[in-house]
């Protein structure tokens, strides 16, 4: 991302090497080398190499860090059924360690240069997202598991255990709702015509 240089899009914007602004990046570069600019041809693609599409063929290679990240959680979980019995606690405490190490490592790898950013999906906000996950993770081992209180387990966490069962009709149900507010409620701001969406944001 930071060492290719990138051509030039058009006389007036020059690009190069470490540039990964809204018209100069090599992510959306290569998608569009391999793809065609045509494929991505709207509003938000057709003047520049717009840096938006975390799903690119460059992007995905630091989405990997998530994967692995979880899986190493997992693999602490199996070390610890074999080494400690499945100590809750010793659990909690290899989690937490590897959870701190995570948010670190993504807050340095931002401060040398390679912010945190989203719609890239830059090293740094792979490595902090996975801490963020791992905090979860270490908040559901002591409310649910340690604590180990009935109240809990059967009221508490059971809208949880539902939205994990149903991510799909979840994300359904989110798009729907952008959809809604965004297309279908308007109403008047300072006498501009002003989607719902819009306002909330």
């Amino acid at each position: 991302m930071y060492g290719y240089p990138v051509p030039p899009f058009a006389d007036d914007i020059l690009c190069g090497r470490g540039q990964v602004d809204e018209y100069c990046n090599f992510g959306a570069y290569l998608d569009q080398s391999i793809f065609g600019r045509e494929v991505y041809n709207d509003y938000e693609y057709t003047y520049m190499f717009a840096p938006t599409d975390p799903e690119g063929i460059f992007t995905t290679l630091s989405a990997f860090i998530n994967v692995f990240n979880g899986m190493f959680y997992s693999l602490l979980m199996k070390y610890n059924t074999k080494r400690f019995q499945g100590d809750k606690s010793s659990l909690l405490i290899m989690w937490s360690l590897l959870t701190i190490v995570l948010i670190l490592i993504g807050y340095e790898t931002s401060a040398i240069g390679d912010v945190i950013n989203k719609k890239r999906w830059s090293v740094s906000f792979a490595f902090v997202t996975s801490g963020i996950s791992g905090t979860a993770l270490c908040l559901c081992l002591i409310f649910v598991d340690i604590l180990d209180r009935p109240w809990i387990k059967n009221i508490v966490i059971q809208p949880f255990l539902w939205l994990g069962m149903n991510p799909l009709f979840i994300y359904i149900l989110m798009m729907s709702y952008e959809e809604l507010i965004n297309e279908n409620i308007f109403f008047n701001v300072n006498g501009e015509k002003t989607s719902l969406w819009d306002y909330l944001y």
